[in-house]
């Protein structure tokens, strides 16, 4: 479902406060998370993202090559972020003497980052994406849990296991 120009003008309007907008593709990153949390990686066309970030398909292309290309990015513009805060929070649980203590920081270094997120952006895209992702049987074969989220998540097993 296609958005409508005032509704995507109001949404890139100048993040700086100037009303100068943001970059396609950043406009194309922001429409894909959305039509991907949506639709899912097989439901999704390059065509309908291409329409709700109001460029030409071929400009999606030129940016990320591919469908596979465009979603990855699209990962690889959120995960960086939440893996940094999980390693600092980790960081913190393992300096902790006390074992309960520790159990419980290791737990807010998972659950925090993507509670901060949730509450910042108010969309739920990220988080229906990432649901769609990690329940996909085609996952795997994209390897995008296995490159971005498995690292992290070993290094908090690990920790709990300590």
């Amino acid at each position: 479902m296609p958005v409508k120009v005032a509704e995507r003008e109001k949404t890139f309007a100048g993040l700086d406060g100037n009303g100068a907008g943001v970059s396609a593709p950043e406009r194309i990153l922001a429409e894909a998370e959305r039509v991907f949390a949506r639709f899912g990686y097989d439901g999704a066309s390059m065509r309908q993202i291409a329409e709700a970030a109001g460029v030409p398909v071929a400009l999606v292309s030129y940016h990320f090559e591919s469908k596979d290309g465009l979603y990855r990015a699209v990962f690889y513009r959120r995960v960086p972020a939440i893996v940094e805060q999980r390693l600092a929070g980790l960081s913190i649980a393992m300096s902790e003497a006390d074992l309960d203590r520790r159990l419980e920081l290791v737990v807010k270094a998972l659950v925090m980052p993507m509670l901060r997120l949730r509450a910042r952006d108010k969309d739920p895209s990220w988080g229906r994406l990432l649901a769609h992702e990690t329940t996909d049987p085609n996952s795997e074969a994209r390897g995008i849990i296995r490159d971005l989220i498995d690292p992290i998540a070993h290094k908090l097993m690990a920790a709990l296991a300590s």
